[in-house]
């Protein structure tokens, strides 16, 4: 027997939902857990009540996947020990923000220090490429769209950042890291992200390193920070792989499950004694309700690596 509606939605990363499902679900007050902050803005962007989206930050398990080799990563990109590697590791965006990211790694190179920048195409500014060319820093840049999975590329790095050119609508609602930047975190690099970030899970100086929105030239020193400090790299790198072990493991993220259901069931006075009603995932698919009628069941089960619930 199926449930009349959904009362919990998932939108995965690079889920392309239609007009028609967001309606629907959105006519019903159904809660949705955004499984990245971009998922969550695209929602927003749709039109989607703010006070219905919350991301669910995801487990990162560094031992559930196959991380590449540092040496033949670095031997990839034409980078031997001495080069310092950076990666932008934004999530689906404007490619403005991955030509910020360009233009503060190139800041930091024009000071004669040997940087290396790893992005993937569709963040990569053509713009920028000729701009770089021009000024014989072409080689700053490598093209890899592995970033786009950041656990294969984490253990090349000797730094990760996600910027953004300009201000976005809730820089000053405390939101939460960016999945990518956990990666690089669980692997022991040091990562650097704006003033947006800051708070209980970005410690300046502790953690990572914070920058200011649009401004390349600050994040250019932060990256010749690390370069200069190399012992000052380690620490924060170790900080932050500890502060993602303790807080983002996989039994976290089932934790953050369960509490979220149990929000959404409170609200919606469904006793623990009733049948569980489905979680939908919200994909390109028309949206599709499963039935978990068993009594007593706890929430459905999550997929702990993408941070999302239900099929795909």
């Amino acid at each position: 027997m199926k449930p009349k509606h959904p009362v919990l939605a998932s939108a995965a990363a690079g889920s392309r939902t239609s007009g028609r499902d967001l309606r629907l679900i959105a006519g019903r007050g159904v809660p949705v857990l955004a499984a990245t902050t971009a998922t969550r803005d695209r929602l927003l962007g749709s039109a989607y009540p703010r006070d219905l989206v919350t991301v669910l930050p995801p487990a990162v398990d560094p031992a559930s996947v196959a991380m590449e080799q540092r040496r033949l990563l670095r031997e990839s990109w034409g980078a031997d020990e001495t080069t310092f590697v950076v990666a932008y590791f934004g999530e689906p965006g404007p490619t403005a923000d991955g030509a910020h990211a360009l233009l503060a790694a190139a800041r930091a190179a024009l000071t004669g220090k040997d940087f290396r920048i790893v992005i993937e195409h569709r963040a990569a500014a053509p713009s920028k490429h000729v701009m770089l060319l021009r000024a014989g820093l072409a080689d700053l840049i490598v093209v890899d769209d592995r970033v786009a999975e950041p656990w294969r590329v984490a253990a090349g790095l000797d730094a990760a950042c996600t910027l953004h050119r300009a201000p976005r609508r809730d820089d000053n609602r405390s939101p939460e890291l960016p999945g990518p930047l956990l990666w690089a975190m669980a692997a022991g690099v040091p990562v650097i992200a704006e003033h947006r970030y800051a708070g209980d899970w970005l410690e300046e100086g502790s953690t990572g390193l914070v920058t200011d929105t649009g401004d390349s030239n600050r994040t250019a020193a932060r990256l010749l920070d690390l370069f200069d400090d190399a012992a000052r790299a380690r620490r924060i790198g170790a900080a932050g792989k500890v502060l993602v072990t303790q807080r983002f493991a996989p039994e976290r993220f089932a934790d953050r499950i369960a509490a979220a259901w149990e929000a959404v069931a409170g609200r919606r006075g469904i006793r623990q004694d009733q049948h569980i009603p489905d979680v939908v995932t919200v994909t390109r698919h028309a949206t599709d309700v499963a039935a978990h009628a068993s009594p007593g069941r706890g929430p459905p089960q999550a997929d702990a690596k993408h941070g999302t619930t239900g099929d795909h």
